[in-house]
């Protein structure tokens, strides 16, 4: 989960199949949800086979890098 101490994050996951066997995973956010000033997306291309990395786990990792 994206989750800043003292901040209220909102966000949206997602998976895009490019081919047979690659895909794209992403989150894209805003914080905090009641006055919104900051946004971001992360995006990890070619993830690989069936979504070996979905955008939930995108998500948390992106958090965690700030």
């Amino acid at each position: 989960r994206a989750f800043v101490e003292g901040l209220t994050i909102a966000g949206k996951t997602g998976t895009a199949q490019t081919s047979k066997e690659r895909t794209h995973a992403w989150f894209a956010g805003f914080a905090p949800v009641e006055e919104p000033a900051f946004s971001s997306v992360f995006q990890k291309d070619n993830q690989g086979i069936g979504g070996l990395l979905d955008g939930g786990e995108t998500r948390g990792e992106g958090a965690s890098d700030q």
